[in-house]
């Protein structure tokens, strides 16, 4: 069990040992409980790591906690689904329709940065469309018992279900259904902090920062400006033209969510180094 609940990360083992083999105990007193402890001593480390990204990245603060709620949503309904299956049967995977929301998105890739989901091949589904498939961390779905195993089943059973899952066997979801209007309001951009002493605003109308006393850019303005076109930026007319059909790019918000400039390298004549520069473009555009 403990091998699945790695994810395929040697460290997890070197986590999970450690727990189990500390100064305080015996190798007598591990006992089943203790190894599923274990198992959430390893999880508890990947979700920290989901959760300090609030640090790293201030801005996308509610775009992490939707992920969290996001996942949950999603083990719920495949620990329904895997209720009374046979080991072969169950589900650890799922398949989001695709186009998503741009919200959504964002919201996978910082799961799937952290680890908590793993991206799989794409599957087209005929007329229903294409989905993308993502796999969640195997220690999640033990800790979550998403395999819907009840009390009287062992590791064998765990590790029996975990080694015959199969990608072609997945949750089907449509992104729109699943990542409700609600949801999508609630992932909007953290304000910039101030930009004299860069501590966080205390609430969002603030006007004067509560530790230096500087001036703070206002929350309307700020909304503003990140919906503004790219035209805004220091780019030729020739150039935007570009970016806006050679990719899904079209106001300043779309820049600051395509991490790695994924989207603005699609764009022919647009690479590393006119990728960088166009998202320093919008970082100064709005303040940061």
């Amino acid at each position: 069990m403990l091998y699945y609940a790695t994810n395929g990360i040697p460290r997890a083992l070197i986590v999970m040992s450690e727990y189990l083999l500390n100064d305080e105990q015996s190798k007598d007193s591990i006992n089943n409980i203790k190894y599923y402890e274990a198992v959430n001593e390893w999880v508890s480390t990947v979700e920290h790591f989901h959760s300090s990204l609030k640090s790293r990245m201030p801005r996308y603060q509610n775009f992490i906690n939707a992920g969290i709620d996001l996942l949950n949503i999603i083990l719920e309904e495949i620990k329904q689904l895997n209720k009374n299956k046979e080991p072969d049967r169950k589900f650890v995977y799922f398949a989001l329709s695709a186009p998503m929301p741009t919200e959504l998105e964002k919201v996978i890739q910082i799961l799937e940065y952290a680890g908590l989901v793993t991206q799989d091949k794409d599957i087209s589904k005929g007329t229903k469309g294409v989905f993308q498939r993502y796999m969640i961390h195997l220690g999640k779905i033990i800790q979550y018992n998403a395999l819907a195993q009840g009390k009287v089943k062992t590791f064998e059973y765990i590790s029996e279900c975990l080694q015959k899952t199969k990608t072609r066997q997945f949750k089907r979801f449509v992104s729109k259904s699943l990542f409700t209007e609600e949801m999508v309001a609630k992932c909007k951009f953290e304000l910039p902090p101030c930009s004299s002493c860069g501590n966080q605003r205390t609430f969002d109308e603030a006007k004067f920062c509560a530790y230096c006393g500087a001036k703070l850019e206002s929350a309307s303005l700020f909304l503003e400006l990140i919906e503004q076109d790219i035209s805004a930026l220091p780019l030729t007319s020739k150039r935007v033209e570009m970016i806006k059909t050679g990719s899904n790019i079209v106001i300043i918000k779309d820049i600051l969510m395509d991490d790695n400039g994924v989207e603005l390298k699609k764009v022919k004549g647009i690479q590393g180094y006119w990728a960088q520069k166009i998202k320093d473009y919008a970082e100064e555009f709005i303040g940061g």
